[in-house]
């Protein structure tokens, strides 16, 4: 939706991450079609670096589309500097959160986030098929919806004499029905998410993984996701020399351990209703199969 509501111009560009999951990659190279170029950060050493991407912001910048945490390594960027920057050159910021919302504390107000999307399901613990787009009062205008339907206008009984002006706020994206369901099941997430506490959820997930990261360490693996303060997530990846991810992974689902590889790397990502000795326990059936 955001990808079709800009007035590209040949010449515009894109700034994004490389390794990105590719949901967030498709929609800006499609973008080839009007002329605008995509340009990626590589990762380094598990890290998307902030001064690469702020590099990379010309005059020719419409965008940075990035991810809060990414899905390969973990890294977690800096928004707030990432937002200033982007507030600075008048370049919308626009920000995949779907693999920290839910485990970790966000203010996108605070972090100068123009825009925000998520599916329901991952952290946020809800059902695939439902998702979430939050869209600044400050940058809504900017943005022509790329799709119209009933619920997107002003008025949504208007039934008989049709007039096509877009709702208040970020409503007008809504083009149709919403999955009843798939939003019944988000919200009672949400309110899960809500009793525990969002400050408390975080405290958990980190410390999980900061275990998990110091036993995966201390079995020889090398951890790829940053363990500097503030880049950490929900998500601890690391290789072995001698093991393939996508076998322990099987190996480990035969003993109801429930891990997963990506980009050629393991992954372990608990959330708050973990416990060390899950932790301890996943370290231990990995250390059978060293």
């Amino acid at each position: 939706m955001i990808a079709g509501g800009i007035d590209w111009r040949p010449g515009d560009n894109v700034v994004g991450a490389a390794l990105e999951f590719p949901s967030n990659v498709y929609p800006w190279m499609q973008l080839a079609d009007f002329g605008v170029e995509y340009h990626q950060v590589p990762e380094r050493a598990g890290r998307i670096d902030p001064d690469e991407l702020i590099g990379l912001l010309d005059d020719r910048t419409r965008m940075l589309a990035l991810s809060w945490v990414q899905y390969a390594s973990g890294f977690r960027s800096d928004l707030a500097r990432l937002g200033a920057a982007c507030r600075e050159r008048g370049v919308l910021f626009v920000v995949d959160v779907i693999q920290g919302l839910g485990a970790l504390e966000l203010d996108v107000e605070r972090e100068l986030v123009d825009v925000a999307a998520a599916s329901g399901h991952k952290w946020l613990l809800g059902a695939e098929g439902a998702g979430l787009l939050y869209v600044s009062d400050r940058v809504v205008d900017r943005l022509r919806p790329a799709r119209s339907g009933w619920r997107s206008t002003r008025d949504i009984f208007q039934w008989a004499d049709y007039d096509l002006t877009w709702a208040e706020g970020a409503r007008r994206f809504e083009s149709g029905t919403l999955n009843v369901y798939g939003i019944v099941a988000l919200g009672s997430s949400l309110e899960i998410l809500q009793e525990a506490g969002v400050a408390a959820v975080q405290e958990q997930v980190l410390g999980l993984t900061d275990r998990a990261a110091r036993g995966l360490a201390e079995l020889g693996f090398s951890v790829v996701s940053s363990r500097i303060p503030d880049e950490t997530s929900g998500i601890v990846t690391a290789t072995h020399p001698r093991l393939d991810p996508q076998e322990l992974v099987k190996r480990l689902g035969e003993r109801d351990v429930v891990a997963a590889a990506r980009a050629g790397r393991f992954r372990i990502s608990p959330h708050f209703y973990n416990t060390e000795e899950e932790i301890d326990r996943c370290l231990g059936e990995v250390a059978v199969r060293l």
